[in-house]
C-alpha cells in the first residue's frame, strides 16, 4: 500500500510544481519559445544526449570490469535506453536505475548489478561537481554566489560517501558506534552489497570518475545547445556550474523529475536575466530529449522481447525456465508496484 501512496505523492508534487511554475510564467509564452526553437540545434542536442548515454554505459562497464563481471557495451547502452523508457513512460515512480539493476541481474550477480548502478550514479554527480569547480573562476559573480557553495559541498559530500563505500570495515565501525543500527549493518544482504562496493576498488572508481568528466562536459554541451536553440545566450561556464545543481534537484521526489527540474532552471537562470518562460522552455526541451531517447529504448525493448519470445508448452503455457527468468525482469517490479 505504501508504494502506490508514494507514487501518488510524487505525481502530486510534479503536477503541483508544474502547474504553479507554468501558470506564473505564462503557458502561451512558454509555447512561443518552444515553437520558435532552432530544430538543427535541437537535433545536435539530441545527438549529444545519445553520446552521453554511450559514455555512461562505458563508465558502467569499467565498474563491472573491476568486479571481473564483463558485460558487452552494447548491452549496457541498451539497458540505459530501456531504463529511460521505464522512467519516462510508466506511472509507477520507478526509477530507471531500478530497471537497469533488475535487467542486469540476468548477466551478473544481484549485488553486482545494484552496487555498480549506485557507483555509476555517484561518479556522474562527482564528475559534474568537479567540472563546476573548474568553471567557478570563469563564471558570473551572481551564479558564483548562488551555486559555488553547492558545487563545493556536493564535491566534498560525494567524495566522502565514495571513500566510505571503499572502506571494508566501515559497516563494523558503524554498528559499534550506534548499536541500534546493528540489525541493518549485520544483515547478510547489506554486508554482501558493501563488499561489492569495496571490491570495485579505488582504481575502478578513479577510472570511472575520469570517464565521468567527458560525460559531464557532453551534458553541459546539450544544455548549451538547447539554450542557443531557444535564443538564450549565456556564458558556457554558466552551464558548467548549473549542471550539478540541476542533477541534484532531480533526485528530489517527483515523477521523472517533472516540476523539480523546471524549478531548478528557474532558480539558476532567472537570476541571470532569463525570463521565467524561457527557463521553463529550456527545461521542457531537455525533457523532450529524454522522452525521445526513452521512446527509442521502448522500441528496442519491444523488439528484443519479440525476438526472444520463449517457447510454449503443448497447452500454450510458457516453459518453467522462462517463467523464472521473467520474474527477475522489470515487468515483475511494475506488477509489485
Amino acid at each position: 500500500m505504501k508504494r502506490p501512496l508514494g507514487t501518488l505523492l510524487k505525481a502530486a508534487i510534479s503536477a503541483a510544481l508544474l502547474f504553479w511554475l507554468i501558470s506564473r510564467a505564462g503557458p502561451k509564452d512558454i509555447w512561443a519559445h518552444l515553437a520558435g526553437a532552432g530544430l538543427p540545434l535541437i537535433g545536435l542536442a539530441f545527438a549529444g544526449f545519445l553520446l552521453g548515454v554511450a559514455i555512461r554505459a562505458y563508465r558502467w562497464r569499467v565498474l563491472l570490469d573491476a568486479l571481473h563481471q564483463p558485460v558487452p557495451i552494447t548491452r549496457l547502452v541498451y539497458l540505459y535506453l530501456v531504463g529511460l523508457f521505464f522512467s519516462n513512460f510508466l506511472p509507477t515512480g520507478m526509477g530507471g536505475d531500478v530497471v537497469k539493476a533488475a535487467e542486469l541481474r540476468r548477466d551478473t550477480r544481484t549485488t553486482t548489478a545494484v552496487s555498480t548502478v549506485v557507483s555509476e550514479r555517484l561518479m556522474g554527480l562527482l564528475g559534474a561537481a568537479l567540472l563546476a569547480l573548474v568553471a567557478l573562476p570563469f563564471s558570473p559573480k551572481a551564479i558564483m554566489a548562488s551555486l559555488g557553495g553547492i558545487a563545493v559541498l556536493t564535491t566534498l559530500g560525494i567524495a566522502l560517501a565514495t571513500w566510505l563505500l571503499l572502506q571494508p570495515d566501515w559497516l563494523v565501525w558503524l554498528g559499534r558506534r550506534w548499536p541500534w543500527l546493528q540489525p541493518l549493518t549485520e544483515s547478510r544482504p547489506v554486508r554482501a552489497l558493501h563488499a561489492e562496493f569495496a571490491a570495485q576498488g579505488g582504481h575502478g572508481f578513479i577510472l570511472a570518475l575520469a570517464i565521468s568528466l567527458p560525460f559531464a562536459f557532453s551534458n553541459v554541451v546539450v544544455y548549451w545547445l538547447i539554450s542557443q536553440a531557444l535564443g538564450v545566450f549565456l556564458p558556457f561556464s554558466t552551464f558548467l556550474l548549473a549542471s550539478p545543481f540541476i542533477s541534484l534537484a532531480t533526485l528530489l521526489p517527483s515523477i521523472n523529475s517533472f516540476g523539480v527540474r523546471e524549478g531548478a532552471y528557474q532558480v539558476v537562470f532567472v537570476s541571470l536575466g532569463v525570463s521565467p518562460a524561457q527557463a521553463i522552455a529550456m527545461s521542457l526541451a531537455y525533457q523532450a530529449l529524454r522522452l525521445g531517447a526513452g521512446l527509442l529504448g521502448g522500441g528496442l525493448y519491444v523488439i528484443g522481447s519479440l525476438r526472444h519470445m520463449p517457447p510454449t508448452t503443448e497447452d500454450g503455457g510458457r516453459t518453467r525456465e522462462e517463467g523464472q527468468r521473467r520474474r527477475g525482469g522489470p515487468w515483475s517490479i511494475v506488477h509489485r508496484l
